[in-house]
């Protein structure tokens, strides 16, 4: 594991103990390690953050999209926001499927 990788994990126990230091044990319902960021998966259906897990593999483990009935999917909505001048991204957040 990186330096970075390290660094980021041992930054998010800290946020983690600091929440449960100041909302009280009760504010936790998982015990939460470094090593555990890193090693547990979201669950199959979520896309919790940008790279949907912390190992950043952007990869969804989902199999109703596949490489046979890839090429019927099709536009389902269209969002125009207006001038954009440098750009405009964003990665959609799912958690228990919302």
């Amino acid at each position: 594991m990186s330096a970075k990788w390290q660094e980021l994990v041992r930054h998010s126990a800290l946020v983690v103990a600091i929440t449960v230091a100041v909302l009280g044990p009760g504010a936790a319902t998982a015990q939460v390690t470094g090593m555990g960021l890193l090693s547990n998966a979201p669950s199959p259906g979520d896309w919790p953050m940008y790279h949907r897990s912390y190992d950043a593999h952007r990869y969804s483990p989902l199999s109703q999209i596949n490489r046979d009935n890839v090429k019927k999917l099709q536009v389902a909505w269209v969002h125009q926001s207006g001038k954009i001048d440098q750009g405009l991204e964003s990665t959609p957040i799912v958690v228990d499927g919302i």
